[in-house]
């Protein structure tokens, strides 16, 4: 299998939103072998038993002289993992220099899976480091397995004699991240709010980003806030950045699935509320006209009692215009029968410029 190699970023935190399991801490040596490729490698007192590290032992390798890239700390576990399972590689190291680290995934007897590399900081306690193998194109990632951890202590090094120190080698699960939220709905709209709803993906489990745009002032996504896991709606009001929620906006009302690593769980919906907000009438006009039956199966009917009607316009729950009809007389048929089930919103406009909106739910 190909070969490949990545720099990895140093991560002083363990990763969230995946699930850890320690598979060498040095203290039972029937579930591994460790031994070295040309230095010396033996489990030793931990020299530095602190908050992070308060094991008893721990994995030590003195690097030999004149071997740069020709010797190695070498794990062999007793029994195979499945590399589809594994996120990341994630242990305890102590560095006596702030130099390459780098580290292989081999089957015994077979050779290479993966490999990557870190570059620990330099300094005298314990410091998590992190090699993220979940994305390497080549590797058969349904049937490949692995049984031996290879790592190089400064690999480039000529002299000799450094001394480095590790522990609790632990296989990060990588989990299949979300898909973008789906089924995003529009309601509760007013002249200075609307709530968007939508249905998560299982594997969300970081929650949910929630942005807004204004295209038409060239605003850009303005990032509002981090819903929890499970929650699924949020309403819109008031002002974020140089964006403020009112009656004359067309805005863009965005979501984003987490966790997201490759930036791909995003959906987005047009609002237009010049067109979906209740413009507000003077209170008789409204009183005089009445939709019905609600909820709609096959037609809607207006009655506008005597206030003339120019125009009906209705939405679905995603502010897209699905029917647009002009009338003048009082009563009016607006046919359902072909329109799929859910939430709408009717707008009618008067002949005085009165327009008003009514929320409508069609039925089978």
């Amino acid at each position: 299998m190909k070969k490949l190699s990545t720099t990895i970023t140093l991560l002083l935190l363990a990763l969230i939103g995946f699930a850890q399991t320690t598979v060498v801490d040095f203290e039972n040596p029937a579930h591994y072998t460790y031994a070295a490729w040309d230095g010396t490698a033996e489990v030793v007192d931990n020299p530095l038993s602190d908050g992070l590290n308060a094991s008893a032992k721990v994995g030590k390798y003195i690097i030999p002289a004149g071997k740069p890239w020709a010797n190695a700390a070498v794990v062999i576990l007793n029994n195979p993992l499945n590399y589809k399972d594994l996120g990341s590689l994630q242990f305890l190291v102590m560095a006596p220099s702030a130099t390459k680290l780098y580290a292989k995934l081999e089957l015994d007897g077979v050779g290479g899976v993966a490999q990557g590399e870190v570059y620990p900081v330099s300094e005298s306690g314990w410091q998590m480091v992190s090699i993220n193998f979940s994305a390497f194109d080549g590797v058969d990632t349904e049937t490949a397995t692995f049984d031996k951890f290879v790592f190089f202590f400064n690999v480039d090094d000529n002299i000799g004699g450094e001394e480095w120190y590790f522990d609790n080698i632990s296989i990060v699960e990588k989990l299949d991240e979300p898909v973008a939220p789906t089924n995003l709905q529009i309601s509760n709209i007013t002249a200075t709010e609307f709530t968007l709803t939508w249905d998560n993906d299982p594997n969300a489990v970081d929650g949910t980003n929630i942005f807004i745009a204004e295209p038409s002032e060239g605003t850009g996504d303005v990032y509002i806030t981090t819903v929890g896991a499970g929650v699924n709606s949020y309403t819109y009001t008031g002002t974020y950045g140089a964006i403020t929620i009112d009656a004359d906006g067309v805005y863009t009302a965005k979501l984003q699935a987490l966790p997201d690593n490759d930036h791909s769980a995003y959906a987005d919906v047009a609002v237009d509320m010049t067109s979906l907000a209740t413009a507000l009438g003077d209170g008789q006009t409204a009183a005089q006209l009445t939709v019905y039956p609600n909820p709609v199966i096959n037609e809607l009917n207006i009655n506008s009692e005597g206030a003339k009607c120019n125009r009906v316009q209705v939405y679905n729950s995603t502010g897209q215009l699905v029917k647009c009809l002009d009338h003048t007389s009082d009563i009016k048929l607006i046919p359902f029968t072909d329109m799929a089930q859910g939430v709408y919103f009717v707008q009618i406009r008067l002949t005085d410029s009165t327009v008003i909106t009514k929320k409508i739910i069609k039925r089978k």
